[in-house]
C-alpha cells in the first residue's frame, strides 16, 4: 500500500469522515480511500487546492464504483487479475466466471 504525504491523508480523512455515514457495506470505502488519495496527490504535487470539484469527485466515485464491482467478483472467484508489463492491472473471467457466462448468455437466447 502506498503512503501519502500527511496533508493528504488528513484532507482524504475528513472526506471519508463526511460521508461515509451515505454509503452502505457493499460501497468500497478502501478503494474510494485510495482512489480520492491518488486524485489529492495530483494535485498536492502541481501546488494545487487540494479541494475536489465536481468533476474530480465525479470521477473519483465511478472509478471507486468500478473497483468495487472487480473486487467483489473476484472475492466471488468469477474474475480474477494479473499485472501487464507496465503495471496495469489486467481483468479476465475464470473458468467459474466462463461457465457463468456460458449459462447466462444461453438463456436470454
Amino acid at each position: 500500500m502506498r503512503t501519502y504525504p500527511q496533508p493528504v491523508q488528513d484532507y482524504v480523512n475528513e472526506i471519508i469522515d463526511s460521508i461515509k455515514e451515505d454509503f452502505d457495506s457493499e460501497f468500497g470505502i478502501e478503494e474510494f480511500r485510495k482512489n480520492c488519495s491518488e486524485k489529492i496527490l495530483e494535485k498536492f504535487i502541481n501546488g494545487e487546492d487540494l479541494v475536489l470539484d465536481e468533476d474530480e469527485m465525479i470521477s473519483v466515485l465511478n472509478l471507486t464504483t468500478a473497483e468495487t464491482i472487480l473486487n467483489n467478483l473476484k472475492r466471488k472467484e468469477i474474475v480474477d487479475s494479473i499485472e501487464d508489463e507496465h503495471g496495469e492491472e489486467i481483468y479476465f473471467l475464470t473458468a467459474r466466471g466462463k461457465q457463468m457466462k456460458s449459462f447466462y448468455g444461453t438463456a436470454q437466447n
